[in-house]
């Protein structure tokens, strides 16, 4: 699915695409990241808008799920990243898997519900750590620092 001709609201580079905010090249990412309050965001449902709701609920519990996100609570990514941990930088998708402590990069936007799924065998998928520098590694050609079959390997003996 090409995104060259996106719909939907936007504000100067940034807009919406399929309920996920989309960045036209990293240079605008960084400048949001870097200074949030002077750049507005197109109205969406971000990952913080989420988690404020569900904490606010009178049913909250502290799920295994969300004692996952807590280290990353406040942080501005969490204004970027859309209720599914997605956002879009420059033509490719990003997605923040919490639980595998991964980010899978796309430009392929077909693999979306693969990458939801956490079926990350496809080769058009790039699956970096966290600790990574993923944007510079990426700018610099660099395909992925973690291996799907490695990692299936690993949380499979985790679970056992």
């Amino acid at each position: 699915m090409n995104i060259d001709h996106l719909q939907g609201e936007s504000i100067e580079d940034i807009s919406i695409f399929q309920g996920t905010l989309n960045f036209k090249n990293r240079e605008e990412f960084d400048e949001f990241i870097s200074s949030p309050n002077t750049s507005p965001l197109p109205s969406f449902a971000s990952l913080a808008s989420v988690l404020n709701d569900v904490k606010s609920s009178d049913n909250f519990r502290i799920t295994e799920e969300y004692s996952l996100l807590e280290d990353f609570e406040g942080s501005t990514l969490f204004e970027v990243l859309d209720e599914s941990s997605m956002v879009i930088i420059d033509s490719s998708l990003y997605y923040l898997d919490f639980e595998s402590q991964v980010v899978a990069v796309t430009k392929d936007f077909e693999l979306k519900e693969d990458m939801l799924m956490k079926d990350y065998d496809n080769e058009n998928i790039q699956l970096y750590g966290f600790e990574d520098e993923v944007l510079d590694l990426i700018e610099n050609g660099v395909e992925s620092t973690v291996n799907a079959r490695t990692m299936l390997f690993c949380s499979d003996r985790k679970a056992s």
